[in-house]
């Protein structure tokens, strides 16, 4: 039976430490709904509608972005890679796969993401197979 051979991937839990304030969680539910976005954020084929505000909250890449401009392009990642940030910003939690945080640490360091980034960083930090595996990873760039 082949199903025996599969090999279950861990999910990494990753969550803002601090507690989610009530205009957080209305901006997440406007995300959601596609209300009140002013910025329009493109990846690959795909088109991002977000709230300049928290996007330049959490990265100085994006704080010094979109002051003048409401559309950028933005290279360096993947429409699903920037979603799991994008999720991190409004809803402050994820469920990822472990395999995805090496690049995750790549990216939210690239588009300076500092609290997500060091988020991460301290898991990398406790555990030594992410580390090695990011090793490889940056090694392969």
């Amino acid at each position: 039976n082949n199903n025996n051979n599969k090999i279950e991937e861990k999910n990494i839990n990753l969550t803002y430490p601090e507690r989610s304030s009530g205009w957080a969680q209305k901006f997440c539910e406007f995300w959601e709904k596609g209300l009140y976005c002013d910025s329009k954020i493109i990846i690959g084929t795909r088109n991002f509608f977000v709230h300049s505000i928290i996007l330049a909250a959490e990265s100085e890449f994006f704080a010094q972005n979109l002051i003048d401009e409401k559309s950028i392009l933005v290279t360096g990642t993947s429409p699903e890679m920037f979603e799991i940030i994008l999720t991190l910003c409004y809803k402050r939690k994820i469920n990822i796969p472990e395999s995805k945080m090496s690049l995750l640490l790549i990216v939210t360091e690239r588009l300076k993401f500092t609290k997500i980034y060091e988020m991460i960083k301290s898991i990398f930090r406790n555990k030594p197979a992410l580390m090695d595996a990011l090793e490889l990873q940056l090694s392969s760039l």
